[in-house]
């Protein structure tokens, strides 16, 4: 309901036309809530696109800025999109995604070819 609120409210949605028990009603409210959700993640975006860019132009205390820009986020997500948990940001996802892809990097082998790969990437 957040979502049609934010909707209604921005004037996208006019929630007291139209009668809410026939389908079309319906069908237009699932499209102004799916667009009004695809704004918000495109605010986030763009949030953490801002905040990166921030602490990396802040030098100095890069893990102090980065705790304060991931609170910051923390925040907006929770005010955006507060049904869903907060993104997991630990390197966990990537590298076991990573070890899906290419294998592990500890065997022998995906160690080769990844210092095959790193060489040919510095050779050009």
């Amino acid at each position: 309901m957040t979502l049609l609120y934010r909707s209604h409210a921005a004037r996208r949605f006019d929630v007291t036309r139209g009668d809410i028990r026939g389908r079309a009603w319906w069908q237009a409210a699932a499209l102004a809530v799916a667009h009004e959700e695809a704004l918000a993640f495109a605010a986030l975006d763009d949030m953490t696109f801002r905040l990166h860019c921030a602490v990396v132009a802040g030098g100095g205390d890069v893990d102090r800025s980065w705790q304060a820009a991931v609170a910051l986020y923390d925040a907006a997500w929770a005010r955006h999109l507060p049904w869903l948990p907060p993104p997991d940001r630990s390197a966990r996802p990537l590298r076991t995604k990573w070890m899906e892809r290419f294998g592990d990097p500890s065997d022998p082998a995906v160690a080769a070819a990844v210092a095959r790969t790193v060489a040919a990437l510095l050779n050009r």
